[in-house]
């Protein structure tokens, strides 16, 4: 097996800075086509001449994620006709280097005590021909590596793909639900208000099924409550007092930074009422106004603060489920965002929320349209934890064969 080295930039690759040619955005209109025009992070659009016609790795020169170099990529790799401005460096890999090795050793390097301070931090070329690398002096072991980490990254983007594909689907199925429901005889969708305009009628939402009632919230909720408004004392033991901070990406979660009040204070404030699992929990406070998520039934006893709101449906007439459905259309964002107050630091009054509309079908159809929306969001779920666990998989990986903790077994040519 061969042995293992540290190699610099200037040994490993040619740099080709020099044939990069800039560019404005008024030129850059001048010559509309179809040609990706790159910069630091990637595509910034497209022109209709072309510098390169080769695989190459970009290296953002100043603009890159490099102090979150863990999660995000600072190099990226490009193929085919391209044109790079000037805040990316091009590296070609030299004979005895595989390309992808060092785009794999480079794209989530710490390479921050390489970087200029400034308004916008810069990688300098000269930095740049002194970042280093280890390396297997062996080309085909570099090459086995790196089909080996790019199968990963192969698996990942399709994974990606069918993530945005679904949501693509969902983002549809709730346009349709929300305007054409179910018919309840045969448990598909309604033809289309274009096809037959008898089963419809028009409303302060648009065309809906003649069957829907047009309803405020306030007609239709059984809980329409914020959290606390008062500055509770911090306490070690007791419930905890949770915020939008603990809304993320859809889903409710505690964090390291949770504190907790009194239980007299907690009592006080749930005398009459307590969340339940399944209740919709939507922001109402600041830059995050109308993120939403379902309460969660596997954490211990909390209170909200008063930047989150709590919705439920009341018994009947509208199901909790459909109803969190609804708080994430559009149809709802654009009632609730036409009613946050244009101040310093916006926020929505609940009786702003009691006003939104709501197209209503009876409780049977709502249940049918929340089965369809429960299995589409199941299956972005099932495979946003298949990305997590590949990027995972990767990351292991990376650590491993790029540091030859781990070996690879090929046959010399």
């Amino acid at each position: 097996m061969s042995e293992w080295k540290t190699s610099s930039i200037d040994e490993s690759c040619e740099i080709l800075d020099s044939q990069r040619i800039p560019i404005n955005d008024e030129q850059r209109s001048l010559i509309p086509g179809t040609i990706p025009y790159y910069g630091a992070n990637g595509v910034q659009g497209y022109i209709g001449k072309y510098i390169f016609d080769e695989p190459l790795i970009l290296l953002a020169e100043d603009g890159g994620n490099f102090d979150d170099y863990q999660n995000r990529p600072i190099a990226y790799r490009i193929s085919g006709k391209s044109w790079v401005n000037n805040h990316a460096h091009i590296l070609r890999s030299k004979t005895c280097f595989s390309q992808d090795f060092v785009f794999y050793s480079l794209v989530h390097k710490n390479i921050t005590s390489c970087i200029k301070g400034g308004t916008r931090s810069k990688l300098n070329q000269a930095d740049l021909k002194e970042i280093t690398f280890i390396h297997p002096t062996s080309l085909p072991e570099q090459r086995k590596i790196a089909r080996i980490l790019s199968s990963v990254d192969a698996v990942i983007e399709k994974t990606e793909a069918a993530i945005a594909k679904y949501k693509a689907i969902k983002s549809g199925m709730m346009r349709d639900l929300f305007t054409r429901g179910i018919d309840l005889k045969t448990g598909k969708l309604r033809p289309r208000y274009e096809d037959t305009p008898e089963l419809y009628k028009q409303s302060e939402l648009g065309w809906v099924p003649k069957e829907w009632e047009i309803s405020e919230l306030s007609e239709c909720l059984s809980i329409l409550k914020d959290g606390t408004h008062l500055p509770p004392k911090r306490v070690l033991e007791g419930p905890l007092l949770l915020s939008v901070q603990n809304i993320v990406e859809g889903k409710f979660t505690l964090t390291k930074n949770d504190t907790r009040v009194p239980w007299e204070f907690y009592n006080t404030a749930h005398k009459t009422w307590q969340i339940q699992s399944g209740d919709v929990f939507l922001t109402i406070v600041g830059a995050t106004i109308g993120k939403a998520c379902a309460a969660p039934n596997n954490l211990p006893p909390y209170m909200l603060q008063r930047s989150v709101a709590i919705l439920r449906g009341q018994s009947g007439l509208l199901n909790t489920p459909f109803l969190y459905f609804y708080v994430l259309s559009s149809f709802f964002l654009t009632q609730l965002m036409n009613s946050a107050n244009q101040t310093a630091q916006p926020g929505v009054y609940l009786g702003e929320i009691a006003k939104i509309k709501i197209g209503l079908p009876k409780v049977e159809e709502q249940n049918i349209a929340e089965a369809f929306f429960s299995s589409i969001s199941t299956i972005i779920e099932s495979e946003t934890a298949s990305l997590e666990k590949f990027k995972s998989i990767k990351q292991a990986l990376m650590s491993d064969l790029l540091t030859g903790k781990v070996r690879v077994t090929v046959s010399e040519p």
